[in-house]
């Protein structure tokens, strides 16, 4: 497959509930190999949620005078081991 080709036809169109795609009349291209690339449009209704990570959810919870002493711990537990 050769995917160094310019796009030759650029349009929008809509999955339907069945999953066929409706494209324009393609009767000048007949007998023609084409790629089909689908490119899915930003839906501006959606809103986009920001995920916070377990860090920082328990970032709160932290004691900063423990930090350094249980990084320390960690370490010397995993060179014993």
């Amino acid at each position: 497959m050769d995917l160094h080709t310019q796009p030759s036809l650029v349009f929008d169109t809509k999955i339907l509930e069945n999953g066929i795609i409706k494209i324009p009349e393609l009767n000048e291209w007949q007998n023609q190999y084409i790629h089909i690339v689908i490119v899915f449009k930003t839906n501006e209704h959606k809103s986009v949620k920001q995920i916070t990570s377990i860090a920082g959810k328990l970032k709160k919870y932290a004691n900063p005078s423990l930090i350094d002493f249980e990084t320390d711990l960690a370490w010397s537990n995993l060179i014993d081991n």
